[in-house]
């Protein structure tokens, strides 16, 4: 799924918006007509939890927030809102869609278009079949209006980026993603986000009397491999390095049940730590964070 961000400073006339406002005002750049001022404003003192305005040109998905909240607590509000609109915002296939706010909100259009392209993942590597065409589409470009800072856009675009690997390591079967792969993978993380990696092989692991390893490995077909990493820029402000460890357990039981059933189908989820390691590494590395971190991934 490719989806561009961008900044945008000045709204066009037939740009559909999402805008993110208060329970009782509606912003004037969005140019609304008096009716349909009048509608929305209704609408918000009805208490809706969206207001949705579809002329001939455009739509405008109004977002109200309780802004006077605690600011963690409004910036979790608005990654829930967006993700409650994918499916009102998919099944009108915009091909861009800016998302604006009331300039008193801070960070709003971040934390709803991370909210948004987070919860419109999807793991289709292995799919056959084509969505049909009445399910519509998300749109190829996220435009956030008034986001002046590009290290701001650098930094949603690392993010989701690292969730999006991530994820897409954990959906893998472990009939494709062996112990070998695994490493690939992480090692392509590394090479793109530019954090040092090794590979410890078998011989390596056995030198190393990592017995514990060793007996895990001894269930599976492939051999065992020992990944770190390591982040360490030259202003670190940590002397010691975190140490994150993430585990990799990947391969079939060869139809052994040693989990209740309920639990079988998402054993290839058991390696979840390891993805999730190496993205937070993808994300560190590429915003380059002032902290010195160390991987280990058995």
């Amino acid at each position: 799924m490719k989806i561009n961000i961008k900044q945008v400073q000045a709204l066009k006339p037939n740009q559909s918006v999402v805008c993110i406002i208060g329970k009782s005002s509606v912003p004037s750049f969005l140019s609304l007509t008096a009716r349909e001022r009048e509608y929305a404003l209704g609408r918000l003192k009805e208490n809706e939890e969206y207001v949705y305005l579809n002329s001939y040109s455009r739509c405008i998905y109004l977002v109200p927030v309780d802004k006077n909240a605690e600011a963690y607590r409004v910036t979790e509000e608005i990654r829930k809102k967006a993700s409650g609109l994918k499916r009102l915002i998919r099944s009108n296939s915009h091909s861009e869609l800016v998302i604006a706010s009331d300039k008193s909100i801070k960070g709003a259009e971040l934390a709803f278009a991370e909210g948004f392209l987070l919860s419109i993942y999807s793991f289709s590597k292995y799919k056959t079949i084509s969505p049909k065409k009445n399910e519509g589409s998300y749109p190829s470009d996220i435009l956030l209006y008034n986001v002046k800072e590009k290290s701001e856009i650098n930094w949603l675009k690392s993010l989701v980026e690292a969730v999006y690997l991530t994820r897409d390591l954990i959906n893998e079967p472990p009939n494709k993603l062996n112990s070998v792969a695994l490493a690939k993978e992480i090692k392509k993380m590394s090479q793109a986000a530019d954090f040092s990696f090794e590979q410890m092989g078998k011989t390596k692991i056995e030198a190393l009397k990592m017995g514990g390893l060793l007996a895990v490995n001894r269930g599976s077909v492939d051999p065992p491999v020992f990944c770190v990493l390591e982040w360490k820029p030259d202003n670190a402000v940590n002397k010691k390095a975190i140490v994150l460890v993430g585990k990799g357990i990947i391969y079939d039981t060869g139809g052994l049940n040693i989990k209740t059933g309920d639990y079988m189908g998402q054993m290839k989820t058991d390696m979840a730590g390891a993805a999730t390691v190496a993205g937070i590494f993808h994300v560190v590395a590429k915003n380059k964070l002032p902290v010195h971190l160390v991987g280990l991934i058995p």
